[in-house]
Parts: structure tokens; sequence; C-alpha cells
């Protein structure tokens, strides 16, 4: 018997295509596909954690005038002078006919070259998401000679309320008929990177960095006197002393109203809006290899055997900083419709003259 034939006898692996009525599905099998969801078992704390973030996020959107939404997360480590993201990831950009991408034989990692690619995203809705836009029913209100129409309109009455629990668009219902607020999923996103060698991640480098964003955001709306900020369980998120100083001195700097960090139960961060984020990050730095040398020379600083223990310190501080700098022109990009604005937070020189 053919492997076709024994494929015929399973379940079709799409059921919605014409095809599946092919297969008999007399073998309860088919082709596996991939997935991230495998979790083991349910962590106690899930349904809990998921209220608690739920009810934050819900009160921020409310009160979206006050309010600054924020999900935080670190992207897996950038590779320098190998491809930057794993060369499993398909490419997606067009190259010339005699330009394309070609990588090394192996991909042996040079010590201490790697960047950390810190996210922020400013959780916002789309412009388009409002109550002034056109309706269907006044185009047929138009064409119509009389100036009425029969068919039953599907747009808004003018003096309905913005915000109407039955309005889909603002609210939703779970399976029990309770209501819930929508929240955003998307929007702006912020990366800061970081050389892994000299900068590592720390409670009080994400307050640096949460600082940097949200009194910018606060320059142009100084009204945003809260904040909520969703993160994982890491260690530099951890539940801790050390966290809540940094946090409450950061809510003492900027005079915030109110300033909440809240997370996912245990190995349920991809829950977190921002883990959606680094899919088309990882696309954008696909068949991107960050030079692991200066311009010029043939080989890396820690290569050069005639150097010495300074000048090649000095050589591979440059390397980083360039590497970097390089790295954020690549993300220069946009993500639905939202801007995404890296930034490298302080150059490795000026960090180790201090």
């Amino acid at each position: 018997m053919s492997e076709s034939t024994i494929r015929r006898l399973m379940i079709a692996p799409q059921v919605n295509v014409r095809a599946a009525s092919n297969y008999k599905g007399l073998i309860q099998a088919k082709v596996g596909k991939k997935s991230n969801r495998g979790i083991s078992s349910i962590h106690r704390d899930y349904h809990f954690t998921c209220c608690q973030v739920n009810y934050a996020c819900e009160m921020a959107e409310e009160f979206s005038q006050n309010f600054i939404l924020i999900s935080a997360d670190d992207k897996n480590k950038v590779n320098i002078g190998v491809p930057a993201v794993s060369r499993y990831c398909q490419l997606r950009e067009y190259f010339l006919t005699n330009d394309s991408v070609e990588y090394q034989l192996h991909d042996f990692p040079y010590p201490g070259h790697k960047i950390i690619p810190s996210g922020y995203l400013e959780l916002k809705h789309k412009s388009h998401r409002c109550f002034n836009r056109r309706g269907r029913s006044d185009e047929r209100k138009e064409l119509s000679p009389t100036g009425c129409h029969e068919r039953r309109a599907r747009s808004f009455s003018p003096d309905r309320p913005k915000h109407h629990e039955d309005d889909s668009t603002y609210f939703s219902r779970d399976k029990l008929g309770r209501l819930h607020r929508r929240y955003p999923r998307t929007g702006e996103l912020h990366l800061y990177c970081k050389v892994a060698k000299y900068q590592q991640q720390s409670t009080a480098k994400h307050a640096s960095d949460l600082d940097h964003i949200i009194s910018d955001i606060r320059k142009q709306d100084p009204n945003k006197t809260c904040v909520v900020c969703m993160c994982d369980n890491g260690p530099d998120w951890a539940k801790s002393n050390k966290t809540f100083f940094y946090m409450a001195r950061l809510w003492k700097k900027l005079h915030l109203d109110y300033l909440c960090i809240t997370s996912y139960a245990p190995k349920h961060s991809a829950m977190n809006p921002i883990e959606h984020a680094w899919a088309p990050v990882s696309h954008w730095l696909t068949g991107v290899i960050l030079p692991a040398k200066l311009p010029g020379e043939d080989k890396p600083p820690h290569e050069q055997s005639r150097l010495t223990d300074e000048e090649r310190e000095r050589k591979g501080i440059r390397v980083l900083d360039r590497a970097v700098q390089l790295m954020c022109t690549y993300l220069h990009r946009k993500w639905d419709g939202f801007p995404c604005r890296p930034l490298q937070t302080e150059r490795t020189t000026i960090l180790l003259s201090r």
C-alpha cells in the first residue's frame, strides 16, 4: 500500500476545502503542524492573573484620556557577525539576481557580540476606529430619488451614544454574558537596543526606558498621569523589593497619580500583546548580517593577534556601537499601521568612560 493511499485513509488536513472529500477518516491521524501553545498544564493562578490584567487594561481604556497602556518584554538576543536571526526564518525581501543573501557554512557566534532589544508597545487604537465615519446607509439615501430607503440601515443612529453597551466596537461579552471593555492590542513599538556584553538587562534599565517613554508622551498630553504596564515574570520583572523600589522611584519622579505593573501567570506570557510584535521584527532582520569587523579590516578585533588588550577592547566597542546603529536603520518601519521607533540607549564608549 502506497503512502498516498494511507494518507487518504486519515483525517483531512483542512476540512473546509473541496479536497477534504477525498479523505476517509478511518485513521484518526493527520499531518501535524507547528504550534507554540504546548503548555503542559494550566497554572493554578491563570484565571486570577487574567482577570487582574483585564481589569487593569479595561480601566485604562475606559479612562483613556488619563491613562497610558504599555506592554513590555525583551526579544531574543540578536547576533553580530553571523545571521542576526535564525537562518530558518524565511526571506520576505526583494533582491537583485546577483545580490542575494549568502550565509556562511556554520553559524558560530562571536563571544559577547549580541544585542538585546527591549520592547515597549504603547497600545493604541487605529485612527479609523471612530463613529464619525461615513456609513453605507447615507450613500443609499443620497442615491434614492425620494430621499429614503426601505432597507434597514446597519449603521448607528446619529443620536445613539458612542459607548453603548451593545456596540461591538467598544464592548464584548464573554461566554457567561458579562460585559467587557475592549482595549487595543497593537500600537507604537519602542525598541531600546542594548549591547549584551556591557548592558545587562535589569529592573533599573526598564525603569529608565519607561521614564523616557512616559516623559515624551506627557509632553504631548500632560493629562496622562496614570500608567498600566503589562510584563512577564522574568528575573528583571520579578515581584521583589528591588522592582518595587525602582517602580516607586519612577512613580515619584514623574509625579504620576497611578502606576500599575501587572502580568499573566508563569508560562502564559504568550498572551502579552507585545509577543505579536516580535514576528515582524524577526522578519525585518532576516537575511541581515551585522558586521563584526570595522570597515577596511579583514578580521574582527578579537582575531587580530598583533593588538594589545586595550586596543582590542577599544576596537570591539566601536564594532558593537556600529552594529547597534546599523540594526536601528533596519527597524525604522511600520507595523500594523503604527511606527516602530528603535533607539540606541547609550553608546558603549560613553558608558565605559564613566
